[in-house]
């Protein structure tokens, strides 16, 4: 079956960061809002929430997935109007987190209800990742897809079908199911790390519906049962190897098997949405130190004019979700540069880590002193007192880094 991959159980809690399309490597496909036919089919209610993606449901209610992270204070960006974050609600079935504002959305997104999802075409939002490098298997050399490439940050649309409805656990409840078909047209899409939270809709025929919130990916893959591999968008992964680093299973069959996606299913937890909606929240988020709650995304980063070297993306994208262990490493790693804006960067991710109950982060926040460092002064007492090393010169990568970036525990 095409979608069999579903049974390979890949449900990566990893962010999900790009539409990818099957058609076209163009970085330009899909960035603008879709018309003719698709026109209204959601574009306007995705907003962004950090780096990730969240969409109004209710004049003061916006819907995530709940492993994206977040605080309240934390802004919540839709077509250029600012929101400030209230409270927040999660399911207790479900990934799913709903959140409140203290200003009112003009419009929001109806909600699909009814259970009709399978075999029925999508419309699915996100940004990040282009298309990457090609995958081929390692006996006949035959095109199975492509690796995940670089962000870029853009919005893009794509298409797609629910082929089936999985199992995902108490995590996640039941989740529709896609899979990266060429079949699907010049549009069909999958999802990538980024992607986490991105809306999903189908047309019920009145209208454009929310259906789903992205949450998984198929994505681990190899040519060899050797090795770490790599994660990619597969069409076809006959002769690959799918798994993980000393678990890889050899994908055969007479028939393409194509890799997918999973999301959230709306109709199943529309009772709970619908109470949400109606009642005051259920829990209360802790407020970050307001000079850290607008800085935990890139976005939020790039707005005050430091720009993240390329070797910060991975532990940029980790700390985002949460881990203080990353976001302290993250902090002390920025906090060794010659840039006094990527250490003052740095000196806001310590105190998130701090904000979340990481020990160490509390502890040098003393030294810190809740500000970024002085050139020399404060810089020097921190190396002194916690016996960091010198910065990097031009062209080395500083102590530290690879260390924020590698660990994701």
């Amino acid at each position: 079956m095409a979608f069999s991959l579903a049974c390979f159980a890949l449900f990566l809690v990893s962010p999900l960061q790009a539409v990818i399309f099957y058609s076209t490597g163009d970085p330009s496909f899909n960035t603008t809002e879709p018309t003719g036919s698709l026109a209204n089919s959601g574009w306007q209610w995705v907003g962004q929430w950090g780096s990730f993606q969240g969409t109004p449901i209710g004049s003061h209610h916006f819907i995530t997935a709940r492993h994206v992270g977040g605080a309240v204070g934390e802004p919540f960006v839709l077509n250029g109007v600012t929101y400030t974050t209230t409270a927040f609600s999660d399911d207790p079935s479900s990934d799913l987190r709903i959140w409140q504002v203290q200003e009112a959305f003009p419009s929001w997104a109806p909600l699909y209800r009814a259970n009709n999802e399978v075999g029925r075409r999508l419309v699915v939002f996100g940004r990040g990742l282009t298309r990457g490098a090609e995958v081929r298997d390692a006996t006949t050399h035959t095109l199975r897809g492509w690796q995940w490439g670089e962000s870029d940050g853009k919005m893009r649309w794509g298409q797609n079908a629910v082929v089936a409805v999985v199992n995902g656990g108490a995590a996640w409840g039941p989740l529709l199911y896609a899979v990266f078909n060429p079949a699907g047209g010049p549009s069909v899409a999958h999802l990538a790390q980024g992607d986490s939270s991105g809306p999903i809709f189908i047309h019920d025929g009145t209208g454009w519906k929310l259906a789903g919130i992205a949450a998984s990916v198929d994505s681990a893959f190899n040519t060899t049962d050797q090795g770490p591999g790599f994660n990619a968008a597969i069409f076809d992964g006959r002769g690959l190897y799918f798994g993980s680093s000393g678990h890889w299973k050899l994908a055969t069959g007479s028939q393409p098997i194509a890799s997918g996606f999973q999301a959230m299913r709306i109709s199943v937890h529309a009772a709970w949405i619908d109470g949400v909606l109606s009642s005051a929240p259920v829990a209360a988020a802790p407020a970050l130190p307001q000079p850290v709650a607008a800085d935990r995304s890139q976005a939020a980063a790039k707005a005050t004019g430091w720009r993240p070297p390329a070797r910060y993306q991975y532990a940029l994208t980790i700390a985002a979700l949460g881990n203080t262990r990353v976001q302290y490493q993250l902090g002390l790693a920025l906090l060794q540069e010659s840039d006094e804006a990527a250490q003052a960067e740095g000196a806001k991710w310590v105190r998130v880590a701090a904000a979340g109950g990481y020990q160490d982060a509390v502890a040098l926040l003393a030294t810190l002193k809740n500000g970024p460092l002085r050139p020399s002064r404060d810089r020097d007492n921190l190396r002194k007192e916690h016996c960091l090393p010198q910065p990097a010169r031009a062209g080395n990568d500083p102590t530290g880094s690879q260390t924020a970036m590698s660990t994701g525990g």
